[in-house]
């Protein structure tokens, strides 16, 4: 959206980022996902797919053995993979690199990549989902494909990480494709729904 500004005189344009306001000026309707809908989202899916890849390993015949360090050290590279995907699917949603942000909580054990600008709620749900898929569904279905433990379990790993990712998907279930959603700066589990006018 451009705006008009004047400054001793002079009138200058700039680009602010859009809002997830109506066309009538109504405020956004907030709809937020909760910590705890987030965590037992997250441990469903995490113990699904754990059950999955242990079906995995008993079929394969494979050696019982602890994965370790190294699929911890893969997890970890994936969780910030994860946040990387989101920024990727922004940008091809339509978003500038400038209207990006990184926000970290400690102390809820949440990150997250926001943006400034408002997307259509097609774009958002795209944006959304691709980590999940990307980095959990695929592995996860590849792993079980090629029998392979290891390659299960990071993908069901990776899957409970986007549990949230669902949860955010689900609050606007109703919403159309065409309809305005932000994200609120001050809260990575609130999101900014505007519907578009009839």
């Amino acid at each position: 959206m451009r705006i008009l500004e004047t400054k001793g005189g002079r009138t200058s344009t700039r680009e602010q980022p859009e809002r997830a306001t109506p066309h009538d000026g109504t405020p956004p309707e907030r709809r937020r996902v909760s910590f705890p809908a987030v965590v037992a989202m997250s441990l469903a899916l995490g113990v699904a797919g754990w059950l999955i890849a242990l079906a995995v390993r008993a079929s394969s015949g494979a050696p019982s053995h602890r994965p370790g360090l190294p699929l911890t050290g893969a997890v970890i590279a994936g969780l910030a993979a994860h946040e990387l995907l989101h920024a990727l699917a922004f940008v091809i949603a339509g978003a500038r690199a400038s209207d990006l942000r990184l926000g970290v909580q400690l102390r809820r054990g949440v990150a997250g990549v926001g943006c400034a600008r408002a997307l259509k709620a097609r774009a958002f749900r795209f944006v959304a989902l691709v980590p999940g898929v990307v980095l959990g569904l695929a592995p996860l279905v590849a792993g079980v494909a090629a029998r392979s433990y290891l390659v299960t379990l990071f993908g069901a790993m990776l899957l409970a990480a986007a549990g949230g990712d669902l949860l955010l998907v689900w609050a606007i279930r109703d919403v159309g494709p065409e309809a305005s959603i932000g994200d609120d700066p001050s809260d990575p589990m609130v999101i900014l729904v505007s519907r578009e006018p009839r």
